[in-house]
């Protein structure tokens, strides 16, 4: 879902605390808050906290909600919830059905490992995930062995701890590539969002075949401005491009999901 990419963009890049604690209320129940930038926000109350840790870039939790099963929050925003992660998951996998020539699949970010195995279900020759924290798939196969199925041990499976600007500096040309990161890059960078992404998704373009699949994570539905920039990128790099909403319980939003064909 939304992960960190670590810049190596020529920008400077802000540092991410490693002090960052838990955000929870004060009150006889603990909570975590959801931060949104769409003018509200969304409490979660924590059954149990099963994990809190931090990795270089970011802080991690794992917890216990009486409705949606076990979440993932990294940096407080939820990622992953028991209860519906599929629904999540299939969003950016389903475009992907019946194409041909599906073989080589790359997927940028996602280490909580649900898109992998889903993915792996398509039965593509391999599967490459780039996954910069390797904490959190150490989290995700510890708490979320139902999620991705020992998909990190799949033999179709590759997995590269990286940023995605560096391996797409390699320029490896793929049938199809899922982009399961953050719309959001300016929060952890001191960058330019529009001009980073351009520069991301022209990367992108380069390493899939004429025709190649891109399918995206975009936002809620209520984050106009991201979806603004996610309409103009891709349709400057892309083309047939189609947006989709799908509401997921555990985000308590509409989600919109995105998948465009290579010019």
């Amino acid at each position: 879902m939304f992960r960190i990419i670590k810049n190596l963009f020529p920008f400077n890049r802000a540092e991410i605390s490693e002090n960052k604690t838990l955000t929870v209320q004060k009150s006889s129940e603990k909570w975590i808050t959801n931060p949104g930038q769409e003018g509200f926000e969304v409490r979660y109350r924590i059954k149990k906290l099963l994990y809190h840790g931090a990795s270089r870039f970011q802080t991690i939790d794992v917890i216990e909600h009486e409705n949606f099963g076990r979440m993932l929050f990294l940096n407080n925003d939820a990622q992953i919830a028991e209860s519906d992660g599929q629904l999540y998951n299939d969003a950016l996998v389903d475009p992907l059905v019946g194409k041909k020539d599906m073989r080589n699949i790359a997927i940028l970010g996602g280490g909580d490992g649900g898109v992998l195995a889903t993915a792996l279900a398509l039965k593509p020759k391999s599967v490459t995930m780039v996954e910069i924290d390797e904490e959190v798939m150490r989290v995700a196969k510890e708490f979320f062995p139902n999620f991705h199925k020992n998909a990190f041990s799949h033999k179709n499976a590759r997995i590269v701890v990286d940023d995605v600007y560096n391996f797409l500096d390699k320029l490896q040309i793929y049938d199809a590539i899922i982009y399961d990161l953050t719309m959001h890059p300016e929060e952890f960078m001191n960058i330019n969002r529009e001009v980073f992404l351009d520069s991301l998704f022209a990367k992108i373009r380069r390493n899939l075949r004429k025709e190649g699949m891109l399918t995206l994570q975009c936002s809620s539905e209520f984050d106009a401005d991201t979806l603004r920039v996610t309409h103009t990128v891709l349709h400057k790099y892309f083309t047939k491009v189609n947006f989709t909403k799908v509401f997921i319980p555990s985000f308590c939003a509409h989600w919109i999901f995105a998948s465009a064909e290579a010019k």
